[in-house]
């Protein structure tokens, strides 16, 4: 069994870990052959490198529900991991993870009075699933609360909750970080996924693999 921490998949500049909360979790697949295991202790991240990541992770951790905001730092480290696999830039794979749920604080009848409030217009898939509008809506609030200019880290957060024609790279990995987050997701999934993603090296197929398993959870 090989060890993983969540350190050890970031940049050194990206994240501290301070001892104090354990996250215990099996994962099977990351390599696609064995199995990681994931433990890490820490209780708070300090994002001393980058001004813009470390506001945007102050304020999702004083926002977000305890179990979204451990959700969210697997996420992280699994969108990290897999900009390494496919030549994305880590640093809008890890702001574009970190900001990827960060409306959940909403209650849904709240939420749908934000967005029509702020004319944000939801896309077919969110009028029909409730679940779906904190996707655009998180957008809209990482755009104009927390200074996000990066079109692909808007359009990651946007559409980390379906699939759309002409996807960038970028929202394609989020989906899928978001999907087999190793803090919270289901080990069996995340070993499908991941060994979809070592054999084609093709995000879509990895997408395609989460369609099949059936495991679509925004």
């Amino acid at each position: 069994m090989r060890v993983l921490s969540f350190s050890s998949t970031m940049p050194s500049n990206r994240l501290q870990n301070v001892n104090s909360k354990q996250i215990t979790n099996q994962v099977t697949g990351f390599t696609g052959k064995d199995t990681v295991h994931i433990s890490q202790k820490y209780e708070q991240n300090s994002l001393t490198a980058d001004k813009l990541f470390e506001n945007c992770d102050k304020y999702i951790k004083e926002s977000l529900p305890t179990s979204i905001y451990w959700h969210t730092q697997g996420a992280v480290a699994t969108a990290i991991k897999l900009a390494m696999m496919f030549n994305i830039d880590s640093n809008k794979a890890a702001l574009a993870a970190l900001l990827h749920d960060n409306a959940k604080w909403m209650k849904e009848e709240e939420m749908i009075q934000f967005a029509q409030k702020n004319n944000i217009k939801p896309a077919i898939q969110d009028q029909v699933n409730i679940n779906t509008l904190h996707g655009p809506v998180g957008a809209f609030i990482a755009k104009t609360k927390l200074g996000v200019k990066d079109p692909d880290v808007l359009e990651a957060i946007t559409h980390h909750t379906f699939v759309k024609p002409e996807m960038c790279d970028l929202a394609k990995l989020v989906l899928l970080a978001d999907k087999i987050d190793p803090v919270t997701r289901d080990k069996d999934l995340i070993k499908s996924v991941m060994q979809t993603l070592t054999r084609t090296r093709s995000l879509n197929e990895g997408i395609i693999t989460l369609f099949k398993e059936r495991h679509w959870i925004p």
